[in-house]
């Protein structure tokens, strides 16, 4: 049996960087973060709350889901992991980032917003117009946080003072 050349084609930083601009975000990860959350998202914020209010008695509190593709030993496709962070403050918005604030004299869970991944925060910042109107939610905390908007309501949320442009 012949033995078989494996030519390795190389391409251009700039090429695999325009190639990558045309493509719309992933929809096989799309598909399968949206199967994982419905799956694990209510019992990954029970979870929370219930730490939080362990931890934080008589106290309102943030829950910070933060959404993470991480390779699995043995595994040939990256896994989808959920973290979930009881916080005392408002943290900064940032990608893959969902965020609740729990209010302790009302006993409810408020949501905040939802930022997604770098790439399709991306994709919506430069596609807003074009949309369907079923990612305008998510759309609107994509502008919202591209306006500083995300950052100025989590300073307030915090106490802190607003700088003025």
């Amino acid at each position: 049996m012949g033995e078989e050349k494996k030519t390795q084609v190389s391409k251009t930083i700039g090429q695999h960087a325009y190639e990558l601009n045309l493509k719309e975000p992933d929809t096989t990860r799309a598909m399968d973060l949206t199967e994982a959350q419905s799956s694990t998202w209510d019992h990954t914020i029970k979870e929370a709350y219930e730490l939080g209010r362990k931890g934080l008695p008589n106290k309102d509190f943030y829950i910070e889901i933060q959404v993470k593709w991480e390779q699995i030993f043995g595994r040939e496709r990256p896994q989808l992991h959920q973290y979930s962070f009881v916080k005392p403050r408002c943290p900064s918005p940032q990608y893959d980032q969902t965020l609740y604030k729990y209010h302790h004299k009302e006993d409810k869970i408020e949501y905040l917003w939802t930022l997604p991944d770098k790439d399709t925060y991306n994709y919506y910042v430069d596609n807003a117009t074009t949309l369907h109107p079923d990612r305008w939610a998510l759309l609107k905390f994509v502008l919202k946080d591209l306006k500083g908007d995300l950052l100025r309501q989590a300073k307030v949320l915090n106490g802190e003072p607003i700088e003025e442009n």
